[in-house]
């Protein structure tokens, strides 16, 4: 996770839900639950889903899509 330098400098911090697909190790249809209520914040709690490394699914999920949800979270300071 990469908490932009302009948030940090200036003591933004907060908690963003992202809402995605995960189907066999790769996410789609990434979005915005819930704001951090930093425009800054939620771009880079969306860009960290997107571009996180997710392994391969037990079998029993495998070729299924689950459709989850996950908080990603900034604290100043940190």
């Amino acid at each position: 996770m990469v908490y932009p330098a302009s948030a940090r400098a200036s003591g933004q911090h907060g908690r963003a839900r992202v809402t995605f697909d995960f189907l066999d190790g790769r996410v789609s249809g990434v979005s915005l639950a819930q704001s951090s209520g930093s425009s800054l914040l939620d771009q880079a709690a969306l860009a960290t889903v997107r571009s996180a490394h997710y392994p391969a699914p037990p079998p029993e999920l495998s070729h299924k899509t689950l459709h989850l949800s996950v908080y990603v979270e900034f604290k100043a300071g940190q």
